[in-house]
Protein backbone atom coordinates (compact mmCIF):
# COMPACT_ATOMS: atom_id res chain seq x y z
CA UNK A 1 0.00 0.00 0.00
CA UNK A 2 2.52 2.59 1.08
CA UNK A 3 5.69 3.09 -0.85
CA UNK A 4 7.93 5.81 0.55
CA UNK A 5 8.38 8.75 2.87
CA UNK A 6 7.64 11.96 0.96
CA UNK A 7 9.58 14.38 3.16
CA UNK A 8 8.70 15.95 6.49
CA UNK A 9 5.31 17.56 6.89
CA UNK A 10 4.39 19.48 10.02
CA UNK A 11 2.77 17.27 12.65
CA UNK A 12 3.16 14.06 10.59
CA UNK A 13 5.24 11.15 11.75
CA UNK A 14 5.40 9.72 8.23
CA UNK A 15 3.72 10.26 4.86
CA UNK A 16 3.36 7.53 2.25
CA UNK A 17 2.39 7.59 -1.42
CA UNK A 18 -0.46 5.14 -2.08
CA UNK A 19 -1.01 6.00 -5.73
CA UNK A 20 -0.28 8.78 -8.19
CA UNK A 21 -2.03 11.37 -6.01
CA UNK A 22 -3.29 9.56 -2.91
CA UNK A 23 -1.38 10.03 0.35
CA UNK A 24 -1.53 8.22 3.66
CA UNK A 25 -0.03 9.67 6.82
CA UNK A 26 0.25 9.02 10.53
CA UNK A 27 0.01 11.81 13.09
CA UNK A 28 0.49 11.54 16.85
CA UNK A 29 -0.68 14.39 19.09
CA UNK A 30 -0.64 14.87 22.85
CA UNK A 31 -3.79 14.55 24.91
CA UNK A 32 -6.90 13.85 22.86
CA UNK A 33 -5.56 15.68 19.79
CA UNK A 34 -8.23 18.35 20.06
CA UNK A 35 -11.12 15.93 20.55
CA UNK A 36 -12.47 13.05 18.52
CA UNK A 37 -15.63 14.82 17.39
CA UNK A 38 -13.71 17.95 16.38
CA UNK A 39 -11.30 15.88 14.26
CA UNK A 40 -14.09 13.82 12.69
CA UNK A 41 -15.94 17.00 11.73
CA UNK A 42 -12.79 18.74 10.43
CA UNK A 43 -12.13 15.76 8.17
CA UNK A 44 -15.77 15.66 7.03
CA UNK A 45 -15.62 19.38 6.32
CA UNK A 46 -12.49 18.87 4.17
CA UNK A 47 -14.62 16.49 2.07
CA UNK A 48 -17.62 18.86 1.90
CA UNK A 49 -19.71 16.72 4.29
CA UNK A 50 -22.04 17.84 7.08
CA UNK A 51 -20.74 17.63 10.68
CA UNK A 52 -21.76 14.87 13.06
CA UNK A 53 -23.19 15.38 16.53
CA UNK A 54 -21.62 13.91 19.67
CA UNK A 55 -24.08 11.01 19.76
CA UNK A 56 -23.21 10.12 16.15
CA UNK A 57 -19.70 8.97 17.15
CA UNK A 58 -21.17 5.73 18.47
CA UNK A 59 -22.53 4.96 14.99
CA UNK A 60 -19.10 5.11 13.34
CA UNK A 61 -17.47 1.79 12.45
CA UNK A 62 -14.30 0.80 14.29
CA UNK A 63 -11.12 -1.02 13.36
CA UNK A 64 -8.53 -2.72 15.60
CA UNK A 65 -5.53 -0.47 16.21
CA UNK A 66 -2.94 -0.26 18.99
CA UNK A 67 -4.68 -2.71 21.31
CA UNK A 68 -8.15 -1.21 21.00
CA UNK A 69 -10.64 0.16 18.53
CA UNK A 70 -10.08 3.20 16.32
CA UNK A 71 -12.99 5.19 14.96
CA UNK A 72 -13.19 4.91 11.16
CA UNK A 73 -14.24 8.03 9.28
CA UNK A 74 -15.02 7.71 5.57
CA UNK A 75 -16.22 10.34 3.13
CA UNK A 76 -16.34 11.07 -0.57
CA UNK A 77 -16.67 14.39 -2.32
CA UNK A 78 -14.65 17.42 -3.17
CA UNK A 79 -11.51 17.52 -0.99
CA UNK A 80 -9.91 20.76 0.14
CA UNK A 81 -7.62 21.20 3.13
CA UNK A 82 -6.00 24.31 4.59
CA UNK A 83 -6.94 26.53 1.64
CA UNK A 84 -5.87 24.10 -1.10
CA UNK A 85 -7.67 23.98 -4.42
CA UNK A 86 -10.64 21.62 -4.23
CA UNK A 87 -10.09 18.20 -5.82
CA UNK A 88 -13.27 16.61 -7.24
CA UNK A 89 -14.26 12.96 -6.87
CA UNK A 90 -11.88 12.25 -3.99
CA UNK A 91 -12.28 10.02 -0.96
CA UNK A 92 -10.90 9.83 2.55
CA UNK A 93 -10.50 7.04 5.09
CA UNK A 94 -9.37 8.21 8.51
CA UNK A 95 -8.74 6.39 11.79
CA UNK A 96 -8.69 7.96 15.23
CA UNK A 97 -7.36 6.04 18.25
CA UNK A 98 -7.15 7.74 21.62
CA UNK A 99 -4.60 6.30 24.02
CA UNK A 100 -3.52 7.37 27.48
CA UNK A 101 -2.10 10.87 26.93
CA UNK A 102 -2.02 10.85 23.11
CA UNK A 103 -4.12 10.50 19.99
CA UNK A 104 -2.99 8.57 16.92
CA UNK A 105 -4.43 9.32 13.50
CA UNK A 106 -4.08 7.53 10.18
CA UNK A 107 -5.50 9.40 7.23
CA UNK A 108 -5.70 8.35 3.58
CA UNK A 109 -6.83 10.94 1.03
CA UNK A 110 -6.84 10.92 -2.75
CA UNK A 111 -8.81 10.19 -5.89
CA UNK A 112 -11.66 7.81 -5.09
CA UNK A 113 -10.24 4.90 -7.14
CA UNK A 114 -6.79 5.19 -5.54
CA UNK A 115 -8.25 5.32 -2.02
CA UNK A 116 -10.44 2.31 -2.72
CA UNK A 117 -7.47 0.31 -4.05
CA UNK A 118 -5.54 1.13 -0.85
CA UNK A 119 -8.42 0.19 1.49
CA UNK A 120 -7.00 -3.22 2.51
CA UNK A 121 -3.65 -1.60 3.22
CA UNK A 122 -5.18 0.77 5.80
CA UNK A 123 -6.40 -2.18 7.85
CA UNK A 124 -3.02 -3.87 7.56
CA UNK A 125 -1.21 -0.65 8.58
CA UNK A 126 -3.54 -0.05 11.54
CA UNK A 127 -3.09 -3.59 12.84
CA UNK A 128 0.67 -3.51 12.37
CA UNK A 129 1.29 -0.45 14.58
CA UNK A 130 2.86 -1.11 17.97
CA UNK A 131 3.29 1.24 20.91
CA UNK A 132 6.81 2.00 22.03
CA UNK A 133 7.60 0.93 25.57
Amino acid sequence: MCSSDLGRKPMREVTFATGDEARCWITILGGDGGGTLANVNRWRNEMGQEPLKEGDLATLPTMPMLGGDAYVVEAEGSYSSMGSTAESDWAMIGLIRNLDGKAVFIKLVGPKAEVESARAGIEFLAQSLKERS
